[in-house]
C-alpha cells in the first residue's frame, strides 16, 4: 500500500479471499463489495483458469501477492480439507510479515482454532449484511479512525464549571470549496449562470453542458454571441464556470460547485426546505433498511437529483455525515448527533 511518489495516492490494498466452495455466492458478493470500496480482491473463481497451475496461482500469486487475508468460515469449511493448508500459509505470513488476517464468520459458525485469538467479523448472507461487511473490512484496511473527536474542556479556557466542553474546531476547509464573493457581476452574467444551472438540472450533472449558440431576448442572456462569450469569460474569471474550446469555438461548458451555489438560491425553490427533507431522510434511515440511493433521496426530498447530490456533498464536507458510495448505492456510516437531534 505504499508508493515511491509521496504525492501519489496510496495503492489500493490487495487481499486474498479464502472460502469454502459452497460459500462461493457469499464470497463473490463480498469480493464485489470490496472492489466497490477500493480493495483489490484475489479470489480463485476470478483468477484460476483452465490449465493453470493451482499451486502457483494460490500460493504465489494469491497468498504471496496479498497485503491482507480474508478467511470466510462457515460449517462448509470442513468439507474442503485443502483450506487448512491455505490457512497454514496465511498464518505464517501473518506472523513473519505482519499481514492482517480477518476471520469472517457466517452465522453462528465458530472461528477455526488457530484464529480464535483474532477479533472476527460476524455477518449474515443477505445483501445489506454482505455490503456492510465489505465496508467494515475496507475501512479497516485503509486505517479509517472511527474514534470521536476530542473535545476541549471549557475550564482550560477559564470557563465556569468542570466538565463543560466545547468541540475542537475542525481543520480549516479549503477556501475554494466556499462560494467566493461576487461584487459587481452584471445581471446578464448572472442570468447566463442561472441558464447553465437550469441546463445542469435537466441532465443531473454540473457538466458538460451545451453552449447556447442562440439566445432569445426574453431569456435575459446576451443575445449577441460575442457578448455571451464575454459573459462566460467573466464567469470563468470568477471561478463560477469553465469551458472547453476548440479553434476559438466553445464546445461545451461546465458549472463549478461555486457557480452552483451562487445560482441555486434563485433557481431552486426553498433550498432550506430541501436540506431539511434530505437530513430527515438520512437520520431516519436504519441499518436494516434497504440500501440508500441518491435517486430515492431525491424523491423523498421532492427535489432535483443534482440538488440532492450537492446537499450530500455539503453535509459530508461539513462533517455532518459520513458516507461511502459502493456501486449503485450510498452507505451511511455516521451522523453528527446534533444533526440527528435537529439542533443544527
Amino acid at each position: 500500500m505504499t508508493t515511491d511518489d509521496p504525492a501519489a495516492p496510496p495503492a489500493p490494498p490487495r487481499v486474498f479471499l479464502c472460502h469454502a466452495t459452497a460459500d462461493r455466492a457469499f464470497a463473490e458478493s463480498l469480493g464485489r463489495g470490496l472492489a466497490a470500496n477500493g480493495v483489490v480482491t484475489w479470489a480463485d473463481f476470478w483468477e484460476v483458469r483452465y490449465g493453470d497451475s493451482l499451486g502457483r496461482k494460490l500460493y504465489v500469486e494469491g497468498i504471496g501477492g496479498a497485503d491482507a487475508f480474508i478467511l470466510v468460515h462457515s460449517p462448509h469449511w470442513a468439507h474442503d480439507p485443502w483450506l487448512a493448508d491455505q490457512l497454514d500459509v496465511m498464518t505464517v505470513r501473518r506472523i513473519e510479515n505482519g499481514c492482517r488476517l480477518v476471520p469472517v464468520l457466517l452465522g453462528s459458525a465458530p472461528a477455526p482454532a488457530p484464529l480464535a485469538h483474532l477479533h472476527p467479523l460476524r455477518t449474515g448472507r443477505s445483501e445489506p449484511e454482505v455490503l456492510r461487511a465489505a465496508v467494515e473490512i475496507a475501512r479497516t484496511l485503509y486505517g479509517i479512525d472511527d474514534r470521536p473527536p476530542v473535545l476541549t474542556p471549557s475550564w482550560l479556557h477559564g470557563g465556569e464549571g468542570p466538565g463543560r466542553s466545547v468541540r475542537t474546531p475542525p481543520p480549516a476547509r479549503d477556501e475554494t470549496s466556499r462560494p467566493p464573493p461576487f461584487p459587481g457581476l452584471p445581471e446578464e452574467h448572472l442570468t447566463l449562470l442561472r441558464l447553465l444551472l437550469r441546463q445542469a438540472l435537466e441532465v443531473d450533472e454540473l457538466g458538460p453542458l451545451p453552449w447556447p449558440e442562440e439566445a432569445s431576448a426574453e431569456s435575459g442572456v446576451p443575445s449577441q454571441l460575442g457578448e455571451r462569450e464575454r459573459a462566460l469569460g467573466a464567469l470563468e474569471a470568477e471561478g463560477l464556470a469553465s469551458a472547453t474550446r476548440h479553434r476559438g469555438r466553445i464546445l461545451w461548458c461546465e458549472l463549478t460547485p461555486q457557480g452552483y451555489h451562487r445560482a441555486a438560491p434563485s433557481v431552486v425553490p426553498d433550498l432550506d426546505a430541501v436540506r431539511r427533507r434530505v437530513v430527515a431522510h438520512l437520520t431516519g434511515h436504519r441499518p436494516e433498511d434497504p440500501a440508500l440511493r441518491d435517486t430515492d433521496l431525491a424523491r423523498a426530498a421532492d427535489a432535483p437529483l443534482l440538488v440532492v447530490r450537492q446537499q450530500l456533498e455539503e453535509l459530508v464536507a461539513d462533517r455532518r455525515v459520513t458516507l461511502l458510495r459502493p456501486r449503485g448505492g450510498l452507505l451511511l456510516t455516521g451522523v453528527d448527533p446534533a444533526l440527528r437531534a435537529g439542533t443544527t
